[in-house]
Formats: C-alpha cells, structure tokens, sequence
C-alpha cells in the first residue's frame, strides 16, 4: 500500500506546481542590438519591394548568387520543394499581378560579425487577404556595411496556422 501513496502524491502535486512556473518574457520586450535592428530593417525592405513589385528595390535586397526556396508542406505524403535563382524569383515577383504582404510574428535574430539569420512564424496576404502561413528562414550577409539577403527558405502551409 505504501508503494502506490508517493506516485499518487507527485501525480496530484505536478500540475499545480506546473502552474506555478513563472511566464516566460514576451518576446514583443525584447530588446535589440543596433545589428538586429538593421537584420530586421533590409528584411523589412525586402518584403516592401515584393509587395511595391520593384525590381530595382528587389536587387538592391538580395545577393544574385543566393537563392529563394519554398518547401510546401500538408498537401501530400512528402513536402514539395522548389528553389530559383533570385533573378528567376524577382521576375516571377515583378510579373504577378497580386500584391503580397507578409508578416513576421516575434522574429529571432542571430548576428555574428557579417552573417545574420533570421528565423520567424509568418502569415501572407494576397491582395489584402490571408492565403498561407509558414516559417521564414533568412541567411542574412553584410556588404559593404549593407545588411542583404543571401537565402529565403520558407514554408507553406495553408492549415495549422497560429490564431487562423
């Protein structure tokens, strides 16, 4: 009998003191170093010239010898990929007629000397309306003192999205 009374004390007793842990800090407070800022002001930029459909702007983001990759997950056993040279995506970008909006939810920013990742949750509007969601994975370099876009590799993914 006293072999089943310590199991059944810690089974009652986990989840209030399970309850008890403190929240974890919002990640809207977090605080950002001068080079997480400008990592996240060329995505940002990035993102402007794809939704403007400038493809001046869109070079000016991005290096040509980087690529775009989007991985489409839940449509099929095994997720479908797809990857263009950022000249290809750029006029792929600047022919389609939908304007795109993206937005980041609580964006990680890595920053070690001139390379940067940035790794977030996002959702897309097409045209003012909510089309997909996925995660973000930016592979960021300075040149020339300029935060640019190397890689792109996203999903996409139409269920599963957070607060959809």
């Amino acid at each position: 009998m006293r072999l089943y009374i310590l199991p059944l004390i810690l089974a009652c007793a986990g989840p209030a003191m399970a309850q008890q842990r403190p929240a974890p800090p919002a990640v809207a407070a977090q605080v950002r170093t001068a080079d997480e800022r400008e990592v996240l002001a060329a995505v940002n930029a990035f993102f402007s010239s794809v939704h403007d459909k400038d493809r001046t702007a869109m070079l000016a983001t991005v290096l040509p010898e980087g690529l775009a990759t989007a991985v489409r997950v839940g449509e099929g056993p095994q997720p479908v990929m797809r990857s263009w040279h950022w000249a290809t995506y750029i006029e792929n970008q600047v022919a389609n007629s939908a304007k795109y909006t993206e937005r980041l939810m609580a964006p990680q920013v890595l920053v070690e000397r001139d390379i940067a990742m940035v790794w977030a949750r996002y959702e897309l509007l097409v045209d003012g309306a909510f089309d997909h969601c996925g995660v973000d994975h930016f592979d960021m370099v300075r040149r020339d003192g300029k935060w640019v876009v190397y890689n792109l590799t996203w999903t996409n993914q139409k269920t599963g999205c957070p607060g959809r």
